[in-house]
């Protein structure tokens, strides 16, 4: 019983690809945090913070992974894939779970965030419905068909970037009760940003995306548009960051340095070497989680 709860206990961690969770989900839901404990004379819903945390991770470690890891292995988009960092967590081919596991890992992980939905409808009303539909409905759009968007241009803009926004939209209302515009455009910096690592992502899969039938931003526009394509996406964050630093506080010029640091970085990429794009996305994600969790801590102060 030992080895099994300890496989299992494995396995789980090596689905939830933490990287990126923390990254993406946990650095948009700390945002939306900063900006609720930031605003003076509002009382902080502690306990609704920590249950909307817990269904957040539920939702991208196991829905939204464990859904693509297991449409991924059937249309053998993972199977070719060079596993450069890329190609899923890899506990299919690894031997930790089978195809239908993975799969209930995943419904498992949704159906978690739809019972937190409903918790949190009771107390905060319809834009908590909206923000479930997100939560659960993107990894359902991202990788299961008929619409699968994983396998179409433009998933980032689609799926990723609703999907992050809710976040931090949705962590700002369960800690104040209220949803602000600096929550929609904090939101959509850190969006922007790591959608910008995101393609980074898709090059090492070049190949085996186009073998397997995925017509992705990258496999359309072709491997030397990847940089431009994820120095666009970057250029947009930039952009709306000083944005909010004119009307909101100056505090998001902050996100600016960061935006540097990313640009600097995508001026490396080498989108025909695998393993150094792989490299490069992990260095990408990682400027975009510190700058997540910073611009969190930022906003935290006092400001209005």
């Amino acid at each position: 019983m030992g080895a099994q709860m300890a496989r299992l206990a494995g396995g789980l961690y090596q689905l939830s690809r933490p990287d990126p969770t923390i990254s993406w989900a946990v650095g948009a839901f700390a945002i939306g945090a900063g900006i609720a404990f930031g605003r003076l004379g509002v009382a902080i819903h502690w306990w609704d913070g920590l249950i909307a945390l817990v269904g957040v991770i539920a939702a991208i470690s196991f829905g939204a992974h464990g859904l693509n890891d297991a449409y991924d292995w059937m249309t053998g988009a993972d199977r070719a894939s060079p596993g450069e960092g890329t190609g899923g967590s890899r506990v299919i081919p690894d031997g930790r779970f089978t195809v239908r596991q993975t799969l209930l890992v995943g419904i498992a992980g949704l159906v978690v965030t739809a019972g937190m939905g409903v918790y949190f409808y009771r107390l905060y009303g319809w834009p908590v419905l909206i923000l479930t539909a997100i939560g659960v409905g993107a990894p359902i759009l991202y990788s299961v068909p008929p619409l699968a968007l994983a396998y179409r241009p433009f998933p980032e803009l689609v799926v990723v970037v609703p999907a992050l926004v809710g976040v931090t939209v949705g962590s700002e209302l369960v800690f104040s009760g209220t949803i602000t515009v600096a929550g929609v455009i904090a939101g959509s910096v850190h969006a922007a940003f790591s959608i910008s690592w995101y393609v980074v992502s898709r090059v090492p899969d070049f190949h085996a995306d186009r073998q397997a039938g995925k017509t992705t931003s990258v496999v359309l526009l072709g491997l030397d548009r990847a940089g431009p394509l994820s120095g666009v996406y970057l250029l947009s964050g930039g952009l709306l960051a000083v944005a909010a630093a004119s009307i909101i506080d100056p505090i998001f010029l902050l996100s600016l340095v960061f935006g540097a640091l990313l640009a600097t970085g995508l001026r490396t990429l080498e989108p025909r070497r695998p393993r150094q794009a792989s490299r490069l996305r992990y260095r990408q994600m990682r400027v975009c989680t510190i700058h997540a969790f910073a611009l969190a801590l930022a906003l935290a102060r006092p400001w209005g």
